[in-house]
């Protein structure tokens, strides 16, 4: 079932909780998903925000990308910048910068510059510069 909310001023399509997308998902702007909505297509939008407990089966491509905490993805593909949160498990992210939170589990990360905050399990990492901090 798919619940959408469409701001056309400020360009948002907000997608409601619990909801399954089953289909590819275009949209020129930006895409906010509520808490637990599947996704078994593929995301393209300027900036993708998912909510806690989201899962995406097909590849997310964007400019700018947030990826909650327990969300599922496969792959993103970011212009600019992806966040992702604790206990999310992917298995590719590439992006010019890439921020990876303590207890995300990502298979390979490739950008120019990769943050990795506190102990994230990563198998591969290839990037220009890779920063690791512990607070």
């Amino acid at each position: 079932m798919k619940r959408y909310v469409v701001d056309k001023a400020s360009r948002i399509l907000y997608v409601k909780k619990d909801s399954i997308v089953d289909k590819h998902l275009r949209f020129e702007g930006r895409v906010r998903a509520g808490l637990f909505v599947s996704f078994w297509g593929d995301v393209e939008a300027e900036e993708v925000v998912l909510s806690p407990g989201c899962f995406v089966r097909g590849e997310i491509r964007c400019k700018n990308a947030v990826i909650g905490p327990k969300c599922r993805f496969s792959k993103v593909m970011a212009e600019n910048k992806v966040v992702v949160f604790p206990k999310s498990v992917g298995n590719f992210v590439e992006a010019k910068e890439v921020l990876l939170k303590e207890g995300c589990f990502v298979g390979k990360v490739k950008a120019d510059l990769i943050i990795v905050d506190g102990k994230a399990v990563v198998k591969e990492l290839e990037g220009g510069r890779i920063i690791a901090l512990k607070e």
